[in-house]
């Protein structure tokens, strides 16, 4: 005897007897489902679907009906697969809404005609009988610019003038008296472009 009676039963070698069967089908069992199923794999087949929206159209593409004007539509006399000839009546469209758009582009190219004649007037220059308040404005814009423009040419002048004399008695220098020249003769060309500047936007609203 290896190990006495009183601690043959707390040994390992007891509680693997207690522990361990005899029978393994239970194993064997599962082996053999796990097999069977992986060979069965490449035989079996799953339905697989997917979803996405269609759109369904008939056989004739949509023709859209756009009026000249717009307006509020009071009777319909057409209605799906009715057969439509030309005249035939489809809508009828509320008269007081077209006549109140009417009488907006009327009162639009009156208002254009008075702006088409204010330009012109200030392209010749005949200031006195403009009548629209925008070109009465752009006038007074106009000559505050040219105003501002005319004082600097003349301050520019006074001391060109200023300088050539001193340049003339060999007081100041030539490189003097050309840069007051240069700075005049700049001015000068400014003014003219501004009102060009002025009468060629006019030109382009005119037209």
């Amino acid at each position: 005897m290896i190990f006495p009676p009183e601690i043959i039963n707390d040994t390992t070698e007891s509680l693997f007897a207690k522990r361990t069967t005899g029978s393994k089908v239970i194993y064997l069992t599962v082996i053999i489902a796990v097999t069977v199923v992986f060979a069965l794999l490449p035989f079996v087949y799953v339905e697989i679907s997917t979803q996405a929206r269609g759109i369904i159209r008939t056989p004739f593409e949509n023709n859209q009906l756009q009026t000249v004007v717009y307006g509020e539509i009071t009777k319909i006399f057409i209605s799906e697969n009715t057969e439509v000839k030309k005249g035939d009546t489809l809508l009828i469209l509320n008269a007081e809404l077209i006549q109140e758009q009417m009488n907006r582009k009327e009162e639009k190219i009156r208002e254009d005609s008075s702006f088409i004649r204010d330009i012109s007037l200030l392209l010749a220059q005949e200031e006195k009988n403009l009548s629209t308040s925008k070109y009465i404005t752009e006038l007074r814009y106009f000559k505050s610019t040219m105003k501002e423009q005319q004082t600097n040419v003349r301050f520019l002048f006074n001391e060109y003038q200023v300088s050539k004399k001193l340049y003339e008695k060999n007081i100041t220098s030539k490189l003097e008296y050309l840069q007051q020249k240069n700075n005049y003769e700049a001015a000068l060309r400014q003014m003219e472009n501004i009102k060009e500047q002025f009468y060629n936007r006019w030109e382009a609203e005119r037209l």
